[in-house]
């Protein structure tokens, strides 16, 4: 049985690395990060939910990231300094991705985006935000996803809800980001509570685990 599943694990290994174009001689890609975007929370969501599925036993290193600023990226560089932690400075560029998401609307008018919002308030959701759009008007985003299967899932359960979501694909391009890597053997073993607990300078930077290579 191990066998078979070892076999299963090299043969979905090889099918990503086909579908991403992954060539060893060009380094690190801008696919082994997390997918962040200002609008995209549910796009980390689905990667903080791989990232646990990940055996507990398998080597566990760390990186620091996203900075939007390069600047702050350098202050933070900084505090690994005085830590006297060996770290690497990754900058994943910027890159189109098509994301797809579950939304209802559009609405013409601030009253009509009002009138939906009590509604979906008072049916119990609240996992949402308003997009809105120039001429006063916009959209309600109950959630936005890179898979299409993630998306449609939503889709579902809102509708078997009573909620008549719809669905759309986005091309969105992601800004370029910037990330600390730190392969200390120590760190693998353990995040010290200096640097758990440390600010980073930016809301959506933070300590995230990964396969040490």
């Amino acid at each position: 049985m191990k066998w078979l599943v070892g076999l299963l694990c090299l043969f979905n290994a090889a099918l990503f690395l086909w579908a991403t174009g992954y060539d060893p001689g060009r380094g690190v890609t801008a696919s082994a990060y997390p997918v962040v975007s200002a609008e995209g929370m549910r796009l980390l969501s689905e990667v903080k939910a791989r990232a646990e599925s990940v055996p507990g036993d398998a080597p566990r290193c760390a990186r620091i990231g996203p900075f939007v600023s390069s600047a702050v990226a350098a202050l933070a560089a900084q505090k690994l300094d005085a830590m006297s932690l060996a770290y690497t400075q990754r900058t994943v560029k910027s890159r189109e991705i098509r994301a797809f998401r579950v939304y209802l609307g559009p609405f013409g008018t601030e009253s009509a985006i009002a009138a939906q919002r009590s509604l979906l308030e008072s049916s119990g959701t609240d996992d949402f935000y308003v997009k809105r759009d120039e001429q006063g008007g916009g959209i309600i985003s109950l959630g936005l996803y890179s898979q299409r299967d993630g998306a449609e899932l939503l889709l579902g359960k809102l509708q078997g809800g009573g909620i008549q979501a719809k669905l759309r694909p986005e091309d969105r391009v992601l800004k370029p980001n910037y990330w600390l890597e730190i392969g200390d053997p120590a760190i693998a073993g353990g995040i010290p509570p200096e640097l758990a607990q440390a600010s980073w300078g930016e809301a959506g930077a933070e300590i995230r685990r990964y396969d040490c290579p």
